[in-house]
């Protein structure tokens, strides 16, 4: 029997949802510092454009990502929840029940979604006044990324413009 990749366990997705969700932070370097040490997240690389951290859940590659720039702050925060990259013997459902357990998970936190994506690269979207939530299922990964608003905007701008 094929052994599974890491996936974050339900229980700890929901415990970091709930963090980011409720702690008070600023969308900047020090308040992403704050909202890391609470995490537990570890600094893997720090640059003037973002960084990688590890993270206290089991998980492959760079398990948390995120992306600033002086003037917007932090753009986009990303959580692998899995990752199944040069993995070919993973069963292909195993993608599949992560996002959907996930899906379950943030759907019984943060209410029903406000967007729904069907297809080959599904992806479910929670919009609020400033940020927006997006679990979505990669060919090799399940991801969540935490945007500000304006930033999502410009990323689903160019990946139209990709798909054109």
């Amino acid at each position: 029997m094929t052994e599974l990749p890491p996936a974050i366990d339900q229980s700890t997705l929901a415990t970091v949802v709930r963090t980011i969700r409720d702690t008070e932070w600023s969308w900047d370097r020090a308040g992403f510092e704050k909202l890391a040490r609470r995490l537990g997240l570890t600094p893997l690389l720090e640059k003037e454009t973002g960084g990688i951290y590890a993270a206290p859940w089991p998980s492959r590659g760079r398990p948390v990502k995120i992306t600033y720039d002086a003037e917007r702050g932090i753009n986009d925060f990303d959580v692998t929840l899995t990752n199944v990259a040069a993995l070919p013997d993973v069963p292909p459902g195993f993608l599949v029940d992560v996002f959907a357990a996930s899906a379950r998970t943030l759907t019984e936190i943060l209410g029903e979604p406000t967007g729904r994506t069907p297809g080959g690269r599904p992806e479910i979207r929670w919009r609020g006044e400033s940020q927006t939530i997006l679990l979505q299922r990669l060919s090799v990964a399940v991801t969540l990324t935490w945007a500000s608003n304006g930033w999502q905007e410009i990323a689903d701008f160019s990946n139209r413009k990709d798909r054109a």
